[in-house]
């Protein structure tokens, strides 16, 4: 990102946007308004300038269109008891530009987290470079280091996933 994108709500540039398409995969599934990544991709010199437009708008208005705010919920079967609510993944289709832009307001925002040390460094989900090998690393160096001493030592895991997907949403 370049240096003078610091800003949360900044111009959109031709380059983050180029950069959110070539991260997101080409197989994509089509928005609610049924238009696929893949197009947008394929033809990403045409419609660079009107997506800029739409994006600067979008954040120059501070009014996320309504059509933008559409998605489309679709419970995936993934293994067991299909009577089993805890067997299904819910997927959003959201709008292709929508998703564009929560993309790069995802890159500034955690770009500016970083930056102005908002976020612990002992933080270890939801951070670029710090996944749950770095921090069963630091957990074995911590037992190492204060198993030694022969002092009573606790750890307690949260796993939120499953929590947050059992979440009855009616």
């Amino acid at each position: 990102m370049r240096e003078h994108n610091y800003d949360l709500v900044g111009d959109v540039y031709g380059q983050e946007i180029k950069l959110v398409f070539k991260n997101l995969k080409g197989a994509t599934a089509a928005g609610v308004e049924g238009k696929p990544i893949k197009l947008f991709k394929n033809f990403l010199t045409i419609f660079m300038p009107i997506i800029v437009l739409l994006c600067h708008k979008v954040l120059t208005s501070e009014h996320w269109p309504r059509f933008w705010k559409t998605s489309l919920f679709i419970p995936l079967f993934k293994r067991g008891n299909t009577k089993a609510h805890e067997n299904y993944c819910l997927i959003a289709l959201v709008p292709a530009l929508s998703k564009v832009l929560e993309k790069i307001l995802d890159t500034r925002l955690s770009y500016w987290t970083n930056k102005n040390n908002i976020i612990h460094e002992e933080q270890g989900g939801s951070r670029t470079g710090c996944g749950s090998t770095n921090s069963v690393i630091i957990l074995k160096a911590l037992i190492d280091k204060y198993g030694k001493r022969k002092t009573c030592q606790y750890l307690g895991f949260l796993d939120l996933h499953k929590a947050l997907i059992s979440v009855n949403r009616d």
